[in-house]
């Protein structure tokens, strides 16, 4: 084997992964690459912006035709691609005066590398703007896109979450999914060429997943842009991230953030323990004693061939039954048909299938080796009939690995999350390496793993089913039973693990053989029914035939044991839980490309300073920086205000010269104004115009009165000054001078005021 990386070296900006393999002897048969334990397909391009700094380990491993093993591991590293943007003044919030400012920031690199650095422009949004929306729900599908029924926050519920302090807005379900629903409307100077930097605090329940979404106006879904688990060492308060483009994601000036509790599809409850129904049969385990239920069928080969009635018992059993049973998901572990190239057995199995298609069963099937053909795994006839086109629609379904050869469904009832994965006939390194990967991404979700061939009649594996739980079972905690058919019996092996490596077993994984094709007419429509207890917190395992009306076939090699048992919900750490999801602050700064000004090739650590003269307003500004490999970084987004000046009118007293002490004749004024500049907000800027109004409408009535009732006596009139009306706060300009008997007037009362209280004064004096 060879591969391009080099080991011990340190790849900086993108770089290309290859390998190759040959065998001289048997011949080469497949090579598997995988990049920090996950699955790549050679050649795999990728940077040191897409990889986190540190060693990485590429392991190669190939295959000859006879099962042979080979391993090529290399081991290489990549640099911190980080660059910061250290934001200096003006200060966030600052209040300036108008005119050119001073912007200054300070661009740092971890390796040194110079940057380009330039300022622009933004703005700054929280979940306490007007411009955005916040709303709740819950959900059954958890990437619908119906949310028609969601409810706008309240002024309580939109104030905990107006910033970061703890308090937070929540909403909880005990059987469908929660979300929060946020629309930002975006600014309609930012440009078509924006990125919205979108952040939401908040927490949820232990063992759970959080999902932050924006909806994608050009795919119609959903668009994932971050996650995080609350397992293990996930902690249950937590931040989600995204950086949006604008493109695909604005209609008509909004963005809509999708904040959704899960994935996949919740069940409705269709009965309960306090449900009234029909006896089905006398022995059928009470409804009192259990909350849900899910399905197993497997190798029905016989039914779609020959005993095709025998198909349409399980079915029409599970169907009319479905509501009573509150029947949740069906499972089918291979051998749908007895010979893939015969069209009337796939015709039938059709039939029998698009039932549970039309009732929105959810189900999920995989191709054994009479599906495929035992030495040729041709695939074709099955991908035809069940292939992934036939399921892509349902909310249920997850993902497929090559058309539904192998696959895994999203299903959530009675509060517990679980993931049914399926593998068909003839699994392949890349398909087990598939498995651990879908493993690995939902650690969260108690995993159901569904094989045709993995457990002899007698408890033992072969040689592949061996592999398959070395690899795939045993290293993933998540595993909690492997179902299987094809080898005629039942059959049930309890393995332990010690997942932490503590030296006590922490989970118990129930591997369970049903395959009953070798009872007359190809099983007698034997299917397993498993009834989930919550309160008592174990699962029911009971065979049941509805042609029969039986539970357990009395075949003498079919042991009761195997046939009927419970398992506890304790063997693999599972339980129902209620999902919580509460946001503590939910903000977007939307961070245009209007450049206010660049810088090229800025040394680490030093300082620039630009000057920005933006007018009157509040107003947001940002830094941005990248190095010539690629890394960029976004500084934090600042609003500054620009003040509006404010004139205050200063008067002289009519005809006096400053200085002097002239008589009081003439017959016109020369005011003189000042303009100070004043600290406005927005709203005292509203306040202030009101009060000039106002002002000017009080002293306008106040010289129509005085004018009607004391005529001027001197000569002349008064000028209006219209020149002199400045500002945003109007000066007051038309100001009646003071005539001689005005002023006559002043004085006389002034002395008289004065007589009164030098009086007043001697009286009191004689009385003492």
């Amino acid at each position: 084997m060879t591969t391009s990386a080099v080991a011990g070296a340190l790849y900086q900006g993108e770089f290309m992964i290859d390998g190759a393999a040959t065998d001289a002897g048997a011949g080469f048969a497949t090579l598997v690459a995988t990049l920090d334990g996950r699955a790549i397909e050679l050649p795999y391009a990728t940077s040191s912006i897409q990889l986190a700094d540190g060693e990485h380990t590429l392991l190669l491993t190939a295959r000859d035709n006879v099962g042979n093993v080979g391993e090529l591991q290399t081991v290489f590293s990549t640099p911190v691609e980080e660059p910061g943007n250290e934001l200096i003044t003006p200060l966030d919030g600052a209040v300036v005066e108008e005119g050119p400012i001073d912007l200054s920031a300070r661009a740092t690199d971890p390796t040194g590398d110079q940057l380009a650095v330039t300022f622009r422009r933004g703005f700054a949004v929280s979940a306490a703007d007007s411009s955005v929306r916040g709303y709740s729900g819950t959900t059954a599908i958890a990437n619908g896109t119906d949310r028609n029924a969601k409810t706008l926050l309240t002024g309580d519920q939109v104030t905990a979450i107006a910033r970061l302090d703890g308090t937070a807005a929540p909403i909880t379900s005990d059987s469908q999914f929660p979300y929060q629903l946020f629309e930002v409307d975006v600014p309609a100077d930012a440009g078509a060429d924006f990125t919205a930097r979108v952040r939401w605090d908040g927490t949820a329940n232990a063992d759970a997943k959080v999902l932050l979404y924006v909806q994608n106006l050009t795919t119609g879904v959903w668009e994932e842009f971050d996650r995080h688990v609350t397992i293990g060492e996930g902690a249950t308060s937590f931040t989600l991230d995204a950086m949006v483009p604008a493109v695909d994601h604005v209609q008509n000036q909004v963005i809509t953030v999708l904040i959704q509790h899960s994935e996949g599809f919740a069940g409705a409850d269709l009965s309960d323990r306090s449900s009234t129904l029909p006896v089905n049969n006398v022995n059928d385990t009470a409804r009192t004693d259990y909350d849900f239920t899910l399905a197993v069928e497997s190798d029905t080969q016989y039914y779609n061939d020959t005993f095709y009635q025998r198909q349409l018992d399980i079915h029409d059993y599970l169907l009319e039954q479905r509501s009573a049973i509150n029947l949740q998901y069906l499972f089918h572990t291979g051998d749908i048909v007895d010979n893939f190239e015969d069209e009337h057995q796939w015709t039938n199995a059709n039939a029998a299938y698009t039932m549970l298609d039309e009732a929105q069963l959810p189900y999920g099937v995989l191709a054994g080796n009479h599906d495929v053909g035992q030495k040729d795994a041709d695939y074709a006839a099955y991908k035809a009939n069940f292939g992934a086109e036939r399921y892509n629609g349902n909310p249920w379904y997850g993902d497929s690995f090559e058309d539904n050869r192998g696959h895994y469904d999203l299903i959530t009832a009675g509060g517990i999350d679980f993931i049914m994965l399926y593998l068909g006939w003839a699994p392949s390194a890349e398909g087990m390496a598939w498995l651990n990967e879908v493993l690995a991404q939902y650690p969260e979700r108690t995993a159901i793993l569904n094989l045709h061939e993995y457990m002899l009649t007698t408890g033992g594996l072969g040689a592949v089913p061996q592999q398959i739980y070395d690899e795939v079972v045993a290293p993933n905690a998540n595993v909690a039973r492997v179902f299987s058919g094809h080898y005629h019996d039942a059959f049930t092996r309890i393995d332990q693990f010690d997942d932490n490596s503590d030296g006590t077993p922490d989970r118990s994984v129930y591997q369970m053989l049903f395959d009953y094709q070798g009872l007359p007419e190809g099983g007698q429509s034997f299917l397993r029914l498993l009834h989930f207890n919550n309160a008592a917190e174990q699962i029911s395992v009971r065979t049941y035939s509805p042609y029969l009306d039986v539970y357990n076939s009395d075949d003498p090699t079919l042991d009761l044991e195997h046939q009927e048992f419970t398992v506890p919900y304790a063997a693999f750490g599972m339980t129902s839980m209620q999902k919580s999801l509460a946001t503590d602050a939910f903000t977007v700064d939307i961070l245009t490309n209007s450049e206010i000004a660049g810088f090229d090739a800025v040394t680490s650590g030093t300082t620039v300073t630009a000057s920005w003269n933006p007018g009157v307003g509040t107003h947001g500004w940002f830094a941005y920086s990248a190095d010539s490999y690629g890394a960029d970084a976004y500084s934090e987004v600042r609003t500054l205000t620009v003040a509006v000046p404010v004139v205050v009118p200063e008067r002289t007293v009519p005809g006096a010269t400053p200085g002097t002490e002239s008589a009081p004749a003439a017959t016109g004024y020369s005011p003189s104004q000042v303009v100070v500049p004043a600290v406005l907000t927005a709203d005292s800027q509203v306040l202030a115009d009101t009060a000039s109004v106002a002002l000017a409408a009080e002293i306008e009535a106040a010289e129509t009165d005085a004018s009607a009732a004391a005529p001027r006596a001197v000569s002349g009139t008064g000028t209006d000054n219209d020149n002199d009306k400045l500002g945003v706060v109007g000066a007051v300009d038309d100001f009646t001078p003071f005539n001689i008997w005005t002023i006559a007037l002043i004085l006389l009362g002034a002395v008289a005021a004065a007589t009164i209280g030098l009086v007043t004064i001697r009286i009191l004096r004689t009385r003492r």
